[in-house]
């Protein structure tokens, strides 16, 4: 029985290494939610994508696809992991709304969180997006990259 288990396991164990743990997901295996806002005014939707590290509390990086550039914008902050699958279910950590009520949508974060705690913003994300708490909005006026505090 013991031999039989460790096969098993080994079996998984090998097909995780095979995939990375990472999911990059695409219009056909994306969840509804993924594929329902326009980020960028254009009247198009922009497709988010997500990856995992695989740890028990690290790390998503988020991407966004937006139509109008025809472009990706893979997301400098990491959030916490821990998720069954990545989705709208813990808006305190993410979530995707208009927030500031202009007709766009914006995405919130909540980073540099680990295993619930929080940790020092980076010197450099302060530096060159302006943020200072784990909290952030982002979104896309004019078809840029925009980060705030939240």
């Amino acid at each position: 029985m013991r031999i039989k288990i460790f096969f098993m396991l080994l079996i998984v164990i090998s097909f995780c290494d095979r995939c990375s743990c990472e999911r990059d997901l695409d219009i056909t295996t994306s969840v509804v939610w993924m594929e329902k806002f326009d980020f960028d005014g254009d009247q198009n939707i922009d497709k988010i994508m997500y990856s995992f590290s695989g740890g028990a509390h690290c790390c998503y990086t988020i991407s966004v696809h937006l139509s109008l550039s025809n472009t990706v914008v893979k997301f400098p902050f990491d959030m916490d992991g821990g998720y069954i699958i990545f989705d709208l279910s813990q808006p305190d950590n993410f979530f995707i709304k208009d927030y500031d009520r202009d007709g766009a949508p914006e995405i919130y974060m909540h980073i540099a969180n680990y295993n619930g705690t929080d940790q020092p913003i980076p010197p450099e994300w302060t530096r060159v997006y302006g943020i200072r708490t784990n909290k952030i909005l982002i979104d896309f006026k004019d078809g840029k990259f925009n980060v705030s505090d939240y």
